[in-house]
């Protein structure tokens, strides 16, 4: 089955959800991608309004 270029996928060691400012942190070796695009870190934050890192 392909993939939906819109289907976002991530992986971290701890997930922290913020319900009021809607964002999700992801530490401790995060990766999260959206079609081709990649991103990695030690920490990011997606913000869930905007759909962006």
């Amino acid at each position: 089955s392909s993939m939906d270029e819109n289907t976002i996928r991530g992986s971290a060691g701890s997930l922290h959800y913020d319900n009021v400012a809607r964002t999700l942190r992801m530490s401790d070796s995060a990766w999260l991608s959206e079609g081709t695009t990649q991103f990695t870190g030690c920490d990011l934050i997606y913000d869930l309004n905007q759909r962006r890192i």
